[in-house]
């Protein structure tokens, strides 16, 4: 086990299951850009990394909204995130949506979300 990893760099590795990457306790960033993942992990998993104030998604094949912010949600500390090059990331209303959920986020896709949810400065 990876008791005391707090930055993982993962990315172009076809990984498709990132469930390992929310299992280290103490994990505050998480780089898993350019992957094959279509699916994030349930809840019970994604609580797991309770810590994690950083995660890169770019560029996978995550394809459901409400999914991913379903669990993205379990994610108290997170205030960094990037889903950049998913598909939903096209969803009309994206950062709004994003914002609306994920009230503690404060950088979406390496820009500043500001309080009138999804505008950026």
């Amino acid at each position: 086990r990876c008791e005391r990893l707090q930055t993982l760099y993962a990315g172009a590795n076809d990984i498709t299951d990132p469930s390992p990457a929310f299992e280290p306790p103490h994990i505050i960033h998480a780089g898993l850009a350019h992957n094959k993942i279509a699916a994030l992990p349930g809840p019970k998993v994604m609580s797991r990394a309770e810590a994690l104030l950083s995660l890169d998604l770019t560029h996978n094949n995550l394809t459901s909204l409400p999914a991913a912010l379903a669990a993205l949600s379990q994610l108290p500390a997170l205030r960094s995130l990037s889903l950049a090059g998913n598909p939903l990331a096209l969803v009309p209303s994206y950062r709004a949506t994003i914002a609306g959920v994920l009230s503690e986020l404060q950088i979406l896709d390496g820009k500043r979300i500001e309080g009138d949810h999804g505008a950026v400065d």
